[in-house]
């Protein structure tokens, strides 16, 4: 399909059709950048084709990029309010800022659109996990595996449930099942990493962490995560590395910021560690020990700087 998409474009550099068909198969071979500016490509010749303003939304909602995303997620369902897709991404973008009665009302319109879609069920199950409604959002990922078996994001969603009552072995088996389905589905990766991790097998979550890398390199959760890894095994220079990464592609994570200071430290470079300290408490005012944390950096710079 690539190479049909390629050969229109070359005969036909307007074709926004193309643009658009192409950026899935980038995503796939983890060249999302790429995707989303043939995204934006498809755009500039037709700015009202929904399904790439759905496409590029979803792309920045990986990135964190929720307000941007929610954007293009309501020009796309101003232009074509059939489509299920952009009201299913407009109502799990809604959730994520707040909105919680407008994404209710755009997941129903999605399975008025279309009964046999699952992934208002998955959303709408994520939403009530991220709420500690684990028994709730276990019966949304059910309804979506009775629609459809071979779901891998519901199986992928019921190990997040189960992980999160405690139950690791058998959510361990859950994201399995995903990956059985989709080897490339990176959040199955992240989170199975998040609970090899869990079991004290950094080896193997780092194996995990890495997987959802090649796959999606944008992928800022997986990224700090790797991260993490490096700073158990003692390998400071390489968990900053991932973490400074990870804030190129979002730089308003405050927890990286925090986790970013804490390794800097480690590796004596007490400035820059401050800096980043600062940043986490301008990002998160209320996170108590993060100001500790700044306070005690600033107080040894000090004490350091009067010795000399």
């Amino acid at each position: 399909m690539e190479t049909l998409w390629t050969d229109t474009l070359a005969q036909n550099p307007d074709c926004w059709m193309a643009y658009n068909n192409l950026g899935p198969i980038l995503e796939q071979k983890g060249q999302m950048d790429k995707a989303m500016i043939y995204y934006q490509k498809a755009l500039e010749i037709n700015p009202n084709y929904a399904e790439a303003h759905n496409n590029l939304g979803n792309d920045l909602i990986q990135m964190g990029r929720v307000n941007e995303a929610l954007v293009h997620f309501q020009r796309a369902v101003e232009i074509d309010p059939n489509l299920a897709d952009a009201q299913n991404s407009l109502a799990h973008a809604l959730f994520q800022t707040g909105h919680i009665d407008e994404a209710l009302a755009h997941y129903q319109r999605a399975l008025e659109i279309n009964p046999s879609y699952t992934e208002p069920y998955n959303n709408f199950g994520g939403y009530l996990l991220q709420k500690g409604d684990l028994d709730g959002a276990i019966a949304q990922f059910q309804k979506a595996l009775k629609i459809n078996p071979d779901d891998a994001d519901a199986y992928c969603n019921l190990g997040n449930a189960l992980s999160q009552k405690g139950q690791i072995d058998e959510a361990m088996i859950w994201y399995q099942k995903a990956l059985k389905i989709n080897p490339n589905d990176t959040q199955a990766h992240n989170n199975l990493g998040n609970d090899l991790l869990q079991r004290g097998q950094v080896d193997e979550a780092m194996v995990q962490f890495q997987e959802a890398l090649e796959i999606n390199p944008n992928f800022v959760e997986a990224r700090n995560n790797l991260g993490n890894t490096f700073f158990q095994k003692g390998r400071f220079n390489e968990a900053a590395d991932q973490y400074q990464r990870a804030l190129i592609i979002n730089p308003n994570i405050a927890q990286i910021h925090l986790n970013l200071g804490i390794t800097l430290s480690k590796m004596g470079q007490l400035d820059e560690a401050i800096v980043q300290f600062q940043e986490t408490a301008r990002l998160q005012p209320g996170n108590d020990a993060a100001r500790k944390i700044l306070a005690k950096a600033e107080m040894i710079a000090r004490q350091k700087a009067d010795q000399k």
